[in-house]
């Protein structure tokens, strides 16, 4: 501990110990420190000083007049007072009180929501040695540089043989929306994952019947979460029933799980083993998600405690080279945590079947919370300070009847502890109602739970503490600190707090003009993804499931729905806008190196259904005659391969030695969503042997008659299976549910601060048009007209504004150019949208101001010069 430390505890004795037993009490302490010294050391002597120093802090030790602001007649007195001003000064006790209750209840929402997303994923015991394998896919010449959470199949098995570092893996591939049949009876299961049998030993899930270490192990295993088990089984014990699910397989029911906490970000209804998959073992034989070339399985490893994962990832280089040369160049293995994933996984693309959040959203809340929170701070001093008027007088009779600084700096701080206590109360109960709304505003589960917590209710109650003593501790010093002798000649109270308070003002506007900006943004960003060019016309059209019973019988479902004068055109095939897409290599023709490229497998119908027409060359025939080796790629394909001419080239790929024919070209359309993908070069096949969705498109106002003649040809061909379709429009729509989380929070929270800046300008304008009442009577009497004063008020007021927005609005450019980057397509910040901003803002203001202005000019200013 160094000299300072000592120092320090002699004078905090200095200031709490009567005047006569300071030399006593600090005489022993350099006494013992020296015999301290030379038996323990300099260190430890130190140490034993201040320790027995704080020793002194007694009650009975105290100088007279020290900390008597605790004794009960005074702070009745200090109450009694309290409330007086707070009543007598309603209009600004108003102000004050709806400021922190806004900023009290945004920091709780905050609060709780923070305390909710970090909750994620916590409960799993074997989360710290347990990481996501995921990759960095880069290729210049391709212009391609994501990360993505699909890795090949046998990557795991792989590292688990070659790296002692590794313990064990997992492997899970998703399948959303599919139906599970028992008894003729079909029930939906939303989420199904294909996973190891190791998938317990990784991820604490309780397994309620059944045995963890072989549950998943034989091919055609089953393992039901408790609610869908209930559903297909009621009561009875569904372990070593049947059921048929993924492909039409039976599977044996080997075990029962409780179903995912809310805190999971691995979501499933059923488990089914992985070797269910493995060709010539399991009765699906998926050998895509069983070798190297395909990407499509997710997989997490543990390793051994003592292993360190970037040591680990750098040997992944080698593996690669070792048996995976193809891809050495392109793909660069990573490890991620499994605790970090639910709030680091956003620039992670490709992550269907997880449940994530965003700690991007988290960061934008918590410093929107904060700025908020300082806009109410900058209010409660400008007020505070601009009232110091009203308190020399009580300042002054008290300090001549023998007041301390320090018993009038409690004095006012009581008055900011009573406001702040009754803002966090209200705050805590307009939350408490709020809260459905926000749930359904954001997309979160909040339960009203969190608010009621014990931890919770503490950091509430320390919250409301720091903030009134971080409220109340300045503007409580200012008004205490003038003599009495000064107050009472009526010096201070000429002095005017103008720098400071125009200071404040600009610096809330700053604030205000940051959020603001930040909404708008916002708005513009959500508004430029759905209104964007898709490159197609999505209107009316309907995507319908058919990889089942129908699909068997699609070119019947297919005629009857052409039955109906509503629907325009159907297509049928495996790929859609949405589903069934996929990607591979494909080396095109005068090209050394193969080309990333996605896949569409459709039927001649698809083009016009979508409205996508060949800039040159054509589309398939209308049966397909003689297309089966011909291919439709779009602009970003011919331009990656370097062709000027399209047409009559060759792709290499996908099995054929001979190659694909390119017959025509597309301009290029997006299948994926704007923010996350941008366009891929694409490859579109024919066939008509691989039906798995049927795209159908309806004319404009018969949306409601053609559904009903969907339905109505769905029941008629299929027995078991229920209808299962999508709008095209929503689905997109459907992939900005973050930005729509992020523009509804920051909407509220910019509307917010400007509330408050208003509310606080409002108040600090009352406050000095009412010092300045004689000096705008004086004005009127000389000349001076209505206009002239309001005008002579706004100007002050704007040229501070402009100052905050001077200031800010550079900081807000720079980090919302910063998110926006995060997009694959994004808008881009115009002049016109920061005028705009400050107009809206600069006339809000001068209409709060003006109406003010014009009132106090309104006044009679005989009367009001003779009560002065």
């Amino acid at each position: 501990m160094s000299r300072r430390g000592m120092n320090w505890m002699k004078r905090l004795l200095e200031w709490f110990c009567r005047e006569e037993l300071q030399e006593g009490i600090l005489g022993d302490l350099e006494e013992k420190f020296s015999l301290d010294r030379e038996r323990l050391g300099l260190t430890r002597a130190r140490r034993r000083f201040v320790w027995q120093g704080l020793g002194f802090l007694r009650w009975r030790f105290r100088r007279k007049g020290l900390l008597q602001a605790g004794s009960t007649a005074l702070w009745q007195n200090h109450l009694s007072a309290t409330m007086r001003s707070l009543i007598h000064r309603k209009q600004f006790f108003a102000i004050n009180l709806i400021g922190l209750t806004l900023a009290m209840a945004c920091s709780l929402y905050c609060l709780i929501l923070v305390q909710d997303e970090w909750q994620f994923d916590q409960f799993h015991a074997k989360k710290d040695i347990t990481y996501r394998v995921f990759k960095h896919h880069s290729n210049p010449a391709e212009e391609i540089d994501m990360y993505n959470a699909e890795t090949s199949g046998l990557l795991a098995s792989t590292m688990l043989k070659e790296y002692p570092e590794v313990e064990g893996f997992c492997r899970i591939y998703p399948f959303e929306e599919v139906l599970t049949f028992h008894e003729d009876q079909h029930f939906r299961a939303d989420l199904s994952l294909f996973v190891d049998s190791s998938f317990f030993n990784f991820f604490s899930f309780d397994l309620l019947q059944g045995d963890a270490s072989t549950a998943l192990q034989a091919p055609g295993s089953i393992v039901l979460t408790e609610g869908l088990a209930e559903q297909i089984f009621g009561d009875r014990n569904p372990v070593g029933e049947k059921v048929i699910s993924v492909g039409d397989v039976e599977y044996h029911v080997t075990g029962v799980v409780k179903d995912p906490p809310r805190h999971s970000s691995i979501q499933f209804d059923q488990l089914i083993s992985w070797s269910t998959t493995v060709p010539g073992t399991g009765a699906l034989e998926f050998n895509w998600l069983n070798n190297w070339l395909a990407q499509a399985t997710r997989t997490y490893v543990q390793l051994v405690p003592s292993a360190d994962p970037l040591v680990l990832e750098s040997k992944l280089t080698k593996l690669m080279e070792d048996h995976f040369p193809e891809r050495a160049d392109q793909y660069t293995w990573l490890l991620q945590p499994f605790a970090d994933m639910y709030l680091q996984s956003s620039h992670i693309r490709y992550q269907a079947g997880l449940r994530l959040g965003s700690v991007t959203f988290i960061y934008i809340l918590i410093i929107s919370a904060l700025l908020i929170l300082l806009i109410v701070l900058f209010n409660y001093f400008n007020i505070a300070l601009s009232r110091a008027k009203e308190h020399h007088r009580e300042v002054g009779v008290r300090k001549v009847l023998g007041s301390t600084r320090w018993q009038l700096s409690w004095r006012f701080m009581l008055e900011t502890q009573i406001t702040t206590l009754i803002a966090t109360g209200v705050a805590f109960f307009l939350l408490m109602f709020v809260l459905p709304y926000l749930n359904a505003a954001t997309g979160k589960e909040l339960p009203f739970s969190l608010l009621i917590q014990g931890p919770t209710l503490l950091t509430i109650f320390i919250m409301s503490s720091l903030l009134s003593v971080l409220i109340g501790a300045y503007p409580a010093v200012v008004l205490s600190s003038p003599p009495a002798a000064v107050i009472m000649r009526n010096v201070v109270a000429n002095r005017r707090p103008g720098l400071m308070r125009n200071f404040l003002v600009a610096a809330q506007f700053g604030i205000a003009f940051v959020l603001l900006l930040g909404c708008l943004m916002v708005i513009r960003q959500t508004n430029f993804l759905k209104n964007a060019s898709l490159g197609f016309d999505s209107d009316n059209l309907v995507v319908i499931d058919v990889s089942n019973e129908v699909g068997e019988n699609a070119h019947v479902f297919e005629e009857k729905l052409r039955r109906y004068p509503g629907i325009k055109s159907v297509s049928m095939g495996r790929s859609a806008i949405g589903w069934g897409n996929y990607s591979t290599t494909f080396v095109p023709e005068g090209r050394a190196t193969e080309l990333g490229t996605r896949v569409l497998i459709v039927d001649p119908d698809f083009f016009p259904t979508y409205g996508i027409h060949p800039v040159t060359g054509r589309s398939f025939h209308p049966e397909g005659n003689g297309d089966s080796m011909s291919v439709i790629v779009n602009r970003t394909f011919v331009e990656s391969a370097g062709w000027s001419d399209p047409l009559g080239k060759r792709v290499i790929g996908d099995g054929s030695a001979e190659g694909y024919v390119v017959v025509g070209m597309v301009e290029d359309f997006h299948y994926h969503s704007l923010a996350t993908a941008a366009i891929e070069p694409l490859a579109i096949f024919f066939s008509n042997n691989i039906i798995r969705n049927a795209t159908v498109r309806i004319s404009s106002g018969s949306r409601a008659g053609a559904l009903a003649h969907i339905r109505k040809v769905w029941d008629e061909v299929a027995i078991k299976t229920p209808l299962d379709f999508y709008f095209v429009d929503d689905w997109f729509t459907e992939q900005y549910r973050s930005e729509d989380q992020l523009l509804k929070t920051s909407t509220l929270y910019a509307l917010i601060s400007v509330f408050l800046c208003g509310l606080g300008l409002y108040g600090i304008t009352a406050l000095m048009l009412q010092r300045r009442k004689r000096e705008i009577s004086v004005r009127k009497v000389l000349g001076g007209t209505i206009l002239s004063i309001v005008t002579m008020i706004n100007k002050q007021v704007l040229l501070v504004l402009l100052l905050g927005a001077a200031i800010a609005l550079p900081l807000g450019y720079v980090l919302v150019e910063e998110w926006l980057e995060d997009f694959a397509y994004h808008t881009t910040i115009d002049v016109g949208t920061i005028a705009l901003l400050v107009a809206l803002i600069g006339l809000g203001s001068s209409l709060i101001v003006s109406i003010l202005a014009a009132r106090t000019a309104s006044a009679n200013p005989s009367e009001v010069l003779k009560s002065s």
